[in-house]
């Protein structure tokens, strides 16, 4: 963007929520420390600072209080009588220079884990982990394995901390993710055993505790031999489900060196401390547990080194030795300060409280084995035990979880879709690229229905269906649409082209299957895949349609029930309701299940949607592969287990669920519990007798018919019933003409005229005395009359502007088009130009007649022109009709010109969408877009050092407004001892102040508003719209929720009000920000709200009174 530019006035805040608190250790081999003193007493390095230090800066996000912390000397609990398990020496006290040295330790933990928690590189994609670090540990002779871990990790988009074990390892890995082995340092390869390898299990223990002490996080520990295939933290793996449950303080690993047997139960007495999670979170005790743990390994290796003269010791019986004394402890205090223990879901060993219980719970051993040599197919994770060092690389190649790494280029190499779960290759993503923007639309003329430029219409076939496929390609075409298909063999492929056909990636389907077979769920599973993977790579909403779902109708045509229901945006699924006949009067729809062969689902609202889906796909796949285990056939079907995730997320009581959603919201109903608008899932079924699914007596108002309840080529039958067959000639090899006795009204055909009420009570706010208004019979040669009469200057500028600067638009900003104005023409005058034979204007206009006209530009090239241009618009409108136009310029038509400043008056009825700041409906002031704000300019909330900020010009307002608002808000920062920052710079100056600030001062200027305040939004920070006389805000009912508005006057009780928010506060406002971003934050989103605004009523464009001055 260059130099910041002097109208820009608001800072840029982070595009990032809170910085998740989850950090994935992964302990490359560490070692002991070599301070004999501080190998007795593990605690030391979490003692407080002197008091005479330097106090640490608040450059992170807000983590949990570290748990209470036993006092230095403090002995642990005692043990029973006849207990083998001895108490820890006695703790000396550390002298002076050795306190130092740890306070340094603790510090350079809390620095790395703080910025690797929250186990995703995206600080803000997963909130439910913010206080959970993944933890790994390697030294240089493990490098290999370490590499390969870490570019298996990077696929999945992980963050992690590292135990270097040895100086090298520490160098090699950067000193902002390793941590080096508080222990002795370990190199080399050392085989189990030995007392090096022990003393890498102690480090590893002793780090988890320093960790989980000292920052009050949680520790996900993996060995780097423990590679992952799939993200271990996804919704529907074990893993991540178990941490994402809150119930469990220890989770960890069996091990199994291959399958259990039918009906194993997990005996809860040992387990693989390679890959755990450990949380204080829900119970302080937990650190006090791992103290005793690491006391006790501390005792037993000094006791062999007495006996053996080597300090032989491994972490792992040993930790389970000391929970199978808790196990025992008959309810008296053991290890930690804990009675009982709970395993997963059983029975508890004793009564106690539940902050006296340690509850914990093993991994699925089919999601997350241990060196098994049979790898499971449903395997997420793989663990390369029962093998020692570079034998390790056999197991983990024929787990197909090696060579990520290349030695040879010293990079990742590329992903293997037949060993990540759910992947796609790149070859495939182009494919499904290519075909579904070329057919996204829904409609083949892609200019006539640009509120559906973000939907794609998919069905699916293969060869045996393929007189199905043919009848419904006819039906469909009938009505103009477009569509891609996915090809579930290799035959309906070749006859569909590679222009319109995806083959299914995924099981090859052919012939003929019924319901209930495992041919049919692949089917199933393949369109549940293929719509996760269009929404992830495209950022497209797909309706999803069997091919026996006929179209009687046009399902997406105003006043059809799907269409409107895309058209309303509310939505993030909408679906059929499962029901063989009509419902009785006064049905209520549960909510609870519908068919998955027609459904619209679009992740342009929410990006969790996406995740949703994906739990869904794993959920499938992980009861198929039980079923396979169990029967040998991959049964599971998309439908049922669909609903059965949703279900899960209606009894979530509020906590995260499936996709990240924490409540769902049925429409026309009340939410299942309270959340913010993006952890809710809005959904909505269908009209039933306008969509119905397979009734024996078809309704007459049906615009698609679904042939359910009837299998294979019995569904002809109803479909004939239905007068939905016949579209295609088998004998002649094309499509039949259309039947009148069976279709729908032809859109040439007379249709009723569009509700005018909802301009009327628009221009009323105004204009209380406007007479009724009423939709000209002649709408379409009306239309046509305006463009004729306005024609001679709608290109003046451009002529103008293209032989003076061979530019067709304006500049100003340092920006030089196009602008509003002129993408409203181009989206919808060239849009309605190239319309489908049959279109009405109101089908794209609703009720009103437009008026397109550049009128800034024409303003710009010559004011006295434009004045004619006003002229000639007064006499060619009409006082009974109702138009609307899109006006950039900061006091309306009026443009500032004396002779016209009656001009709403004398024109009442024409409604006027204003990004300047006189208009009946505020619109977002564009110029040229802004990205969300980069990375290297991000500060989590919590770091952020700035309450607010500006920087832009303090002129371009009337009555001095903006030097006022700097100098009161630089007053008031002084008062409240808070920072904040006023002045001017360059563009990456601009964005690091505004990553720097909580919220970012975006002051009007000469009109009622500023491209500023939509450069903050589109970077996805939120602002402080500082205005006059009144606020000029869009989306008006939105706006409360992600920014903050007010007149120079209130700025202190806004700054107060901010001050006192939390971050996780600040956060939600950022991530709804981002959320809105693309359907209300850009020219396209934009374009697509005024459509719904014409088109329904509906959208989040309000009106209001026209103000009562041009720009106050």
């Amino acid at each position: 963007m260059g130099r910041r530019k002097p109208d820009s006035g608001c800072t840029r805040p982070a595009a990032f929520g809170a910085i998740s608190a989850l950090v994935l250790l992964v302990l490359l081999q560490s070692s002991r420390e070599a301070d004999f003193l501080q190998h007795l007493e593990p605690i030391a390095v979490a003692e407080t600072s002197p008091k005479s230090g330097p106090t640490e800066p608040q450059s992170s996000p807000p983590l949990p209080s570290p748990p209470p912390q036993r006092l230095t000397g403090e002995a642990a609990p005692a043990p029973k009588p006849g207990s083998q398990l001895l108490p820890p020496p006695k703790i000396e006290a550390a002298n002076e220079a050795s306190t130092s040295g740890r306070t340094d330790e603790e510090r350079r933990v809390l620095e790395v884990v703080r910025k690797r928690a929250g186990l995703y590189a995206d600080k803000g994609a997963h909130p439910e982990f913010a206080n959970v670090v993944l933890l790994t540990a390697a030294n240089y002779a493990y490098f290999a394995i370490y590499q390969n871990w870490r570019c298996n990790a990077e696929r999945h988009g992980l963050d992690w901390a590292v135990v270097a074990n040895d100086e090298e390892a520490f160098q090699q890995l950067g000193a902002d993710r390793a941590l080096l082995a508080i222990g002795e340092k370990v190199s080399g390869m050392n085989g189990w055993g030995s007392a090096k390898l022990d003393s890498v299990g102690r480090n590893k223990m002793f780090m988890v505790l320093t960790i989980m002490r000292i920052s009050g996080l949680g520790v996900v520990f993996t060995d780097a031999d423990n590679m992952f295939r799939g993200d271990p933290f996804a919704t529907g793996v074990h893993l991540g489900d178990l941490i994402r449950s809150e119930k469990y303080d220890y989770v960890y690993q069996e091990e199994l060196a291959k399958a259990p047997d039918k009906g194993h139960i997990v005996p809860g007495d040992g387990g693989n401390t390679g890959f755990f999670y450990s949380t204080p979170h829900r119970k302080a005790r937990v650190v006090s547990l791992f103290e005793d743990v690491v006391a006790e390994v501390d005792r037993q290796r000094e006791e062999a080194f007495k006996r053996s003269g080597e300090r032989l010791g491994a972490d792992q019986p040993i930790f389970w030795q000391v929970i199978q004394k808790l196990r025992s402890s008959g309810g008296q205090p053991g290890p930690g300060g804990f009675k009982c223990v709970r395993l997963c879901k059983h029975n508890p060993t004793c009564v106690a409280q539940p902050e006296e219980t340690l509850d914990y719970c093993s991994l699925d051993p089919f999601v997350h084995p241990t060196g098994w040599d049979q790898p499971p197919k449903t395997l997420v994770t793989y663990h390369a035990n029962y093998a020692a060092n570079e034998a390790k690389i056999d197991k983990l190649q024929k787990a197909g979880v090696w060579d990520a790494w290349s030695p040879t280029t010293k990079t990742c190499t590329a992903k293997d879709p037949a060993n990540d779960l759910m992947q796609v290759s790149s070859a495939d993503e182009s494919r499904v690229l290519e075909v579904v923007r070329k057919r996204a639309g829904l409609y083949a003329d892609k200019g006539a229905h640009p509120e559906f430029a973000n939907v794609v219409l998919l069905t699916a076939a293969n060869y045996a269906y393929f007189a199905i496929y043919q009848n419904w390609r006819c039906n469909a075409e009938r009505h103009g649409l477009d569509w891609a298909v996915v090809a579930n063999d290799e035959e309906a492929f070749q006859q569909l082209g590679a222009d319109r056909a995806l083959l299914a990636i995924g099981e090859k389907v052919s012939g003929m299957n019924g319901w209930g077979s495992a041919k049919l769920d692949s089917v199933g599973r393949n369109k549940m895949f293929m719509v996760l993977t269009i929404m992830r790579i495209s950022g497209l909403g797909v309706v999803f349609t069997d091919a026996d779902n006929m179209f009687r109708g046009d399902p997406f045509a105003t006043g059809v029930h799907l269409g409107d229901l895309i058209r309303s945006e509310k939505y993030d699924y909408v679906y059929q309701e499962e029901l063989a006949k009509a419902p009785d009067k006064g049905h209520i729809v549960p909510g609870d299940g519908g068919n998955t062969g027609f459904f619209y689902s679009t992740p342009r609202h929410n990006k969790k949607v996406v995740a949703f889906f994906a739990a869904v796909v794993a959920e499938v796949d992980r009861q198929r592969e039980e079923s396979y285990r169990k029967h040998g056939e991959r049964l599971g079907a998309d439908q049922p287990i669909f609903w059965q995730v949703v279900q899960l997320l209606r009894s979530t009581g509020g906590k995260v669920g499936p996709g990240g959603f924490k409540c769902v919201k049925l429409c026309q109903q009340n939410p299942t519990c309270q959340a913010p608008l993006e952890d809710t899932l809005q959904y909505c079924s269908m009209n039933a007798f306008m969509h119905p699914t397979g009734w024996e007596e078809p309704p007459p108002e049906r615009v698609t018919y679904h042939a359910n309840y009837a299998a294979n080529n019995d569904k002809i039958a109803k479909l004939e019933k239905a007068g939905l067959w016949g579209a295609w000639s088998e004998k002649a090899g094309r499509c039949h003409a259309a039947n009148p006795s069976t279709q729908l009204a032809s859109p040439l055909q007379p249709r009723s005229a569009p509700d005018v009420s909802p301009a009327i009570d628009c221009l009323r706010r105004t204009t209380p005395s406007l007479q009724e208004l009423q939709y000209p019979s002649d709408a379409e040669s009306h239309f046509q009359e305006i463009r004729q009469a306005l024609g001679q200057w709608f290109d003046f500028a451009a002529k103008k502007f293209m032989a003076d600067m061979k530019n067709p638009y304006h500049c100003g900003e340092g920006y030089c088009g196009p602008w509003i104005e002129n993408r409203w023409i181009s989206h919808f005058l060239e849009g309605w130009d190239k319309r489908q034979t049959g279109m009405q204007l109101s089908d794209m206009f609703g009720p009103y007649i437009p008026i397109f006209m550049t009128y800034v530009d024409l303003w710009v090239a010559n004011v006295f022109e434009y004045e004619a241009m006003i002229a000639k618009l007064k006499e060619v409108v009409r006082p009974s009709v109702a138009y609307i136009t899109v006006v950039q310029h900061d006091t309306g038509m009026v443009s500032s010109r004396d002779k016209i400043v009656n001009l709403m008056k004398e024109i009442p009825n024409v409604l006027v969408l204003s990004a300047g700041g006189y208009g009946h409906v505020p619109i977002p002031l564009f110029k040229q877009p802004e990205e969300l704000l980069s990375k290297r300019f991000f500060k989590s909330m919590a770091s952020r050092e700035l309450l607010t900020s500006y920087m832009g010009s303090d002129t371009n307002a009337p009555k001095d407004m903006r030097k006022k608002m700097i100098k009161l808000v630089n007053k008031e920062a002084e008062r409240m001892g808070v920072k904040v920052k006023t002045g001017f710079g360059s563009a990456d100056e601009w964005h690091q102040t505004a990553g720097n600030s909580k919220v970012s001062l975006c002051p009007r200027g000469y009109g009622r508003t500023a491209f500023h305040l939509f450069e903050i939004l589109q970077l996805g920070l939120i602002p402080i719209h500082v205005y006059l006389d009144i606020p000029w805000i869009p989306y008006t009912d939105l706006y409360t929720s992600i920014g903050f508005s007010t007149d120079v006057k209130g700025l202190p009780d806004v700054m107060k009000t901010v001050q006192g928010m939390s971050a996780e506060k600040l956060e939600s406002m950022e991530a709804k920000i981002r959320s809105l971003r693309s359907s209300h934050f850009t020219d396209e989103g934009l374009l697509a709200q005024i459509s719904l605004f014409m088109t329904t009523a509906a959208g989040d464009l309000r009106c209001q009174k026209l103000p009562s001055t041009l720009n106050g």
